[in-house]
Parts: structure tokens; sequence; C-alpha cells
């Protein structure tokens, strides 16, 4: 098992092991893949291990024909690199177990001990894990991309994909939840989402991106905001490429809204500027900006519990990743929270939307940043598409 050979390991070799295993596989042929809504028939030319992780080039169809990569969709066969790549996949009869949050008492997850959710089970199988989160990827990066001008035997190199680093502290990005908690009398909604914060979590895998609740009984009160941070080293991306695209995207796992007339939480991502990049401080709860990067929040209702949940970024989303060092994001509730509306109370009701953070480490469905780049006219971009996993 690969995992027994990880025992130990600092997390560079961690990534070497892993990439000189999946290497073994050689090649996949054309296999159908169906993962977090995407549906593919997948090629896997070749694997080729590096001192990161694993090098493969990749071509793929859907079912309207050949997918072509690249911003012109002329791209026959992409290289995919992926750093620290995952090999565990879920499965009910899965021998590893990964905890996932229930809550608390002061803040539980939907405020019924009966809808807990079981532990995370999962099984080694890196040539699927490669296969799911290879599928996923193709979804994000196809979309709007022209049909039928694949150049044969054109190989790509204009994408990269980067996730936060698993547990505390990190190596160089942290992710995690942030939040301004009462246990007993709560306050008014403008005064807890102006709070300094006085609470964190940076390592449990299955955490909140958004979270209201109320205090029992007194009127217009409010026990707890949540917010979430999530850091990625994007400092590998060419100072003279530009940024065509980006998409950040996180694995659902659960919602609740308790209240009689629902509250309904939106979330969408916003920059985040917490104290440093390796861990995460109470006070980061103030540091979560108000700018939307996407322009386009994810509803309540579309919000997936089993899937990926996609945030395309605009033009200021996209202004706002580093070419440098750490690109610096988080997810806020836009319909209340950055607005500053008053949502209607009533005593001791909830609503949250909750989704995987990186400390399912080494999974196929942890947080991931998608930048798609392109080289200046008559350069040679260093960089190929890239694939990175927590821990």
């Amino acid at each position: 098992m690969i995992v027994d050979l990880l025992q130990n390991k600092t997390g560079a070799e961690k990534a070497r092991i892993k990439g000189q295993e999946i290497a073994k596989i050689k090649s996949v042929p054309r296999t159908n893949v169906k993962f977090s809504g995407a549906d593919y028939d997948i090629e896997i030319v070749s694997f080729k291990a590096i001192e990161s992780g694993v090098e493969l080039y990749a071509k793929a169809w859907d079912a309207n024909g050949q997918v072509g990569f690249g911003k012109d969709g002329t791209v026959d066969i992409e290289r995919f690199v992926f750093i620290n790549p995952p090999i565990l996949i879920d499965d009910p009869n899965g021998t590893i177990v990964r905890p996932v949050n229930n809550g608390t008492a002061e803040m539980p997850r939907f405020g019924n001990p009966a809808d807990f959710l079981p532990d995370r089970k999962l099984t080694e199988n890196p040539k699927q894990a490669i296969l799911n989160d290879l599928a996923h990827t193709i979804k994000v990066v196809s979309k709007g991309i022209p049909r039928d001008k694949i150049i044969s035997g054109k190989v790509g190199s204009t994408h990269t994909i980067y996730r936060p680093d698993a547990g505390d502290p990190g190596t160089t990005t942290i992710d995690g939840s942030v939040w301004q908690g009462y246990s007993a009398a709560g306050v008014i909604w403008a005064t807890i989402r102006t709070d300094a914060g006085n609470t964190k979590d940076t390592t449990t895998a299955d955490f909140i991106l958004t979270y209201a609740s109320t205090h029992n009984v007194t009127s217009d009160q409010w026990t707890n905001l949540v917010r979430a941070i999530f850091l990625f080293d994007t400092s590998d991306i060419p100072d003279g490429d530009t940024i065509d695209a980006a998409t950040l995207s996180i694995k659902g796992t659960s919602k609740a809204d308790t209240f009689t007339t629902p509250m309904a939480p939106d979330v969408d991502i916003y920059t985040s500027t917490p104290n440093t990049n390796t861990t995460l401080l109470v006070g980061d709860y103030a540091q979560v900006q108000g700018t939307s990067q996407t322009g386009s929040p994810i509803t309540y209702a579309n919000w997936s519990t089993i899937a990926y949940n996609d945030f395309t970024f605009n033009a200021t989303g996209r202004g706002n990743i580093s070419k440098t060092g750490v690109s610096k994001f988080g997810t806020r509730n836009q319909n209340y929270d950055v607005a500053n509306v008053t949502p209607t109370w009533e005593g001791g009701k909830v609503a949250n939307i909750y989704g995987n953070f990186a400390d399912t480490a080494g999974t196929d469905s942890d947080p991931k940043l998608v930048v798609v780049h392109t080289a200046a006219a008559g350069a040679v971009s260093r960089r190929r598409m890239l694939i990175g996993i927590g821990q």
C-alpha cells in the first residue's frame, strides 16, 4: 500500500513516493469516468514520475466527440502534472476513516443529532483518484472552448491547478473556518458581522463555508456567524503570462436551513488577508473582504452536497491571482453577511453550508483553484498543467 510508504515522511518525500508509484500504471486505455457532474471518456497516454509528483499526457471525449484543450480548442493531447497527487477515493467499504465534523453544542451541524453525518470511509485507488480529479478538471477548463478545431498531435501547456496545504501549519498555505460565536446571549446582526472573531478551525476535513444561528429565546440576537479562508501558492505562474480564466471549486458535503421562513443563505468568493499564510488566527474572521470575485454567488438551492461547486472568477477575481506568491481567497454569505441585511429572526434556528477542506488530505475532492494562463506572443511558457493536492 502506498499509504504505508508515506508514514513518517516529509511532504516532499510523500509527493515523490506517490509520483513514483502512480507512474507504474504506465497508461490507461480509453475509459469512461463519471465524477462530480463530469462524464468523459479519458485516455492517459503515458505517466512519468517527477520530483514533486507525476506527469501524464491525456485525451478526452464527451457525448459530442473529442474535447479540444487550450484557449482555442486546438490541443489534442494535454499535459497534466499532479503535484503531490491524490491516491484515495470514497468507498463505503473503505478501511481508511476520516472523521466528519458534526458540530458542537454551541454550533450544532443541523440542530438535530439524528442528522449527524457518518465518518468518511476511503480506500486507496490511485488510478481512479487520478481519473476522477482529471475528469472534473476537464469539465472546468473545457467550458466555452470551441469544438472541432483540434490539430492532431498538438500538445498543450496552459493550465495550472492548485490546492491548499493540509494540516496546521501548512507548508506554504492553509485553509479553514473562522467565526464569531457567543455561548450565552447573542448580539444584533450588525454587530456579529463586524466583530473581530473569536474561533477558528484549520484541521477538520469537512467544515463550514457559511453558518448563522440565533439565540434560543432572545429576539433579534445572533450567536454564530462563520466565514472560511482558502490560500493557494500560485507563485509558479510565469510573470509574463496572461490569466485567461480561473475557477475555484469546493466539494459540497451538506447544508441545512431550519428557519420556518427559509433564510436560504448563498455563498460567494472574496479576497482574504489573513495574518499569516500557513495558519489562521481567530482575528482572520475580520479579514475576509467584501468584493465578489465572481459576480455570481451560488444560491442555497443550487449548492451541491454531492459534487464540486464551481465558482468562475470574473476579471476582478482573475486580477487577484498572484504570479509571485500566495493567492488569498475566502467564502462569505453574500445576501445577508456582505449585504448587511438582517435575516428574519426565529429562536434557536440555524442555516449553514458545508464543504470539504484540504484536510481530507490526499483525496480526489479537496478544494482546488484552476488557473488557465497563456504565454505572451513569442514567449515560451515554462509551466505545464499542474494538479496539486494538500499533503
